[in-house]
């Protein structure tokens, strides 16, 4: 948050928030069921009163508010990397009277190395963090396991994660690993495949989070809208693998991770022929998008959140 930034105060049915005036979060949040709507109801469903959740890459607490409230009688920690939004993320826990969520502000990351933030103007939700080329510069990460054992006790026990950290997601997996020896929590993580000049690295991240994921024995699943019916019903579907939506360009979803031992399940809805109809489509709608945005000459923005 910039000195001098205008912030205004948005009421929505989750809960009240401040965010900077001209933030493409403010959007998000005036529409008719807020930001990443369904995913959150997902989640939320998932969610029980007593659970320990954590919420990284929490930005202003979209999503933390909700699952505070969600885990009323449990712990809630919200990590936030960017100092600039962590204070409006402290703002709102106070303005939703979420005193029993404890915000830290950290980097989560493999290891103590220095990154330097790169901002995105009008979009702090897509902030990002670079490995520094000077040891002398930028923010230093820390493993999730150290950071949680510092803030929840050496015998925490997370029962629900929700990551968001802009293409950082198999690194602070991999730095929690011996958290998921204690108890295998559901995980919400953001997913996102770049066009074809930019897919190596998206695909090494890919099989990376197969890696983790399979090594624990989780199956995945998405919400990919509702259904257009007098009474709409999330259309949820289920994923083979992470590598599997290497094949669909510009996709940009939440992937909800599930033990497959865990008592909390969902139901698929749709079948593997119309899942792969309905990935298709959403990433010919997102190519669509960013070739409007380059004859325009706009760059594309993430929606995500770190």
């Amino acid at each position: 948050m910039n000195d001098g930034e205008h912030i205004v105060e948005v009421r929505t049915p989750w809960g009240l928030f401040r965010v900077a005036q001209g933030d493409r979060v403010l959007r998000h949040l005036s529409s008719t069921t807020g930001h990443q709507g369904i995913e959150r109801d997902l989640l939320l469903s998932l969610v029980e009163k007593t659970d320990t959740v954590v919420d990284i890459g929490a930005h202003i607490g979209t999503m933390t508010v909700p699952l505070a409230r969600a885990a009323s009688a449990g712990r809630t920690l919200a990590i936030e990397a960017a100092p600039f939004t962590f204070e409006l993320l402290r703002q709102n826990l106070a303005l939703n009277q979420l005193s029993q969520v404890l915000a830290v502000n950290a980097l989560v990351g493999l290891g103590q190395t220095r990154r330097i933030v790169d901002l995105t103007p009008g979009d702090t939700g897509s902030t990002s963090f670079r490995r520094s080329a000077n040891d002398g510069q930028g923010v230093v990460s820390h493993p999730l396991s150290e950071i949680i054992n510092r803030n929840l006790g050496p015998d925490a026990v997370v029962n629900v994660m929700k990551i968001d950290v802009e293409g950082m997601e198999p690194e602070v997996l991999e730095s929690g690993a011996a958290l998921f020896s204690r108890k295998l929590p559901i995980v919400m993580l953001e997913v996102y495949v770049p066009s074809p000049h930019r897919r190596e690295g998206a695909c090494q991240r890919l099989r990376r989070l197969d890696t983790f994921f399979k090594s624990f024995d989780y199956r995945f699943f998405t919400v990919l809208g509702v259904t257009k019916s007098r009474n709409p019903v999330p259309e949820i579907v289920m994923i083979g693998s992470f590598r599997s939506l290497a094949l669909y360009w510009g996709l940009l979803i939440d992937v909800i991770a599930i033990p497959r031992a865990s008592s909390r399940q969902l139901q698929a809805t749709l079948g593997p022929i119309q899942t792969h109809l309905r990935l298709l489509e959403m990433s010919v709608q997102a190519a669509v998008i960013a070739l409007r945005r380059t004859l325009t000459g706009h760059s594309p923005n993430s929606s995500s959140n770190h």
